[in-house]
């Protein structure tokens, strides 16, 4: 035994010693100029060099980029049709739908807003279990994302909208065991369409994040949650599944990518969310919005 813990101990050293080495691959000079920033104005020509994106919905294609931002407010999705849904556009879509949010506390950033947004919207909240994190967890009333998704079984009256956050928390989990997670969750919604046919499943999927130590860059870097991104893909392509991308949305935006991103990101996931949620309601006409 004392010959395997030595081993792991030579291994961690190793693949801490390996970081610090990648770590200094840029030198300050260097480092400088990338960090310089450099703005470019495109004159001439005011015909549009992208064309609309498709509505909303499952089965779209992955495009090159997901987006850009018109300024540190306002970003376009690229994916697919969005828009900045006003107070009231956003209210009628919700208004004959309960929304079911299972994961992170960057899910629990959306229902905030959304609360914030609208002051009252028809929605519940869990945190995702098991978890990796630095605080207690209690488990009283808690529940995978399978067992919480078949507790819903009357939808009679209104729409359940099911937006589930697999990312952050189980990054730690091996690659098979994550798998059989995401298959578990899978099947039950495969039950849930079956059973409420007019139910929407969004998946909300990792976006980058700045590591904070070496340490935490073996379960939390940046290459994980686009490989966990890749799997949740390829898992749920072939059924009816929405997925709320914010990678190149938080990449892309002035402010550090972090997981907890500023109110103005979180702001125009919520808009994207909606656009998934209700795409009929997004404006057809609104070119100004994609120039």
């Amino acid at each position: 035994m004392s010959i395997i813990i030595h081993e792991l101990d030579v291994l961690v050293k190793g693949t801490i010693d390996d970081m610090k080495r990648a770590a200094n691959l840029f030198n300050k000079q260097q480092q400088t100029f990338i960090d310089r920033r450099l703005n470019v104005t495109i004159q001439g020509s005011k015909h549009k060099a992208l064309p609309n994106p498709p509505k909303c919905g499952p089965n779209l294609p992955v495009p090159l980029s997901n987006g850009y931002w018109k300024d540190s407010l306002t970003h376009v999705p690229l994916m697919c049709r969005g828009q900045q849904w006003t107070r009231e556009e956003a209210k009628k879509c919700l208004s004959d739908k309960h929304l079911y949010l299972y994961g992170d506390s960057t899910l629990n950033q959306i229902q905030k807003d959304l609360l914030y947004f609208l002051e009252q919207v028809n929605m519940s909240f869990q945190f995702v279990l098991f978890r990796a994190g630095d605080k207690r967890q209690g488990v009283v009333n808690m529940a995978f994302e399978a067992d919480y998704i078949d507790k819903i079984q009357n939808c009679s009256n209104e729409t359940p909208v099911f937006i589930l956050n697999m990312c952050f928390h189980v990054s730690a989990w091996s690659t098979r065991a994550y798998l059989d997670r995401l298959f578990h969750t899978k099947q039950a919604v495969m039950r849930l369409l079956q059973r409420c046919p007019n139910a929407i499943v969004i998946i909300k999927l990792a976006h980058p994040r700045d590591v904070i130590n070496i340490e935490k860059s073996v379960h939390s870097a940046n290459y994980i949650y686009h490989d966990m991104n890749r799997m949740m893909r390829r898992v749920f392509d072939d059924i009816d599944v929405n997925y709320l991308d914010p990678w190149d949305l938080v990449l892309s935006h002035p402010s550090k990518s972090e997981v907890h991103m500023p109110e103005p990101v979180i702001r125009q996931e919520v808009y994207l969310m909606l656009s998934y949620i209700c795409p009929e309601m997004v404006n057809n006409q609104d070119d100004d919005y994609y120039i």
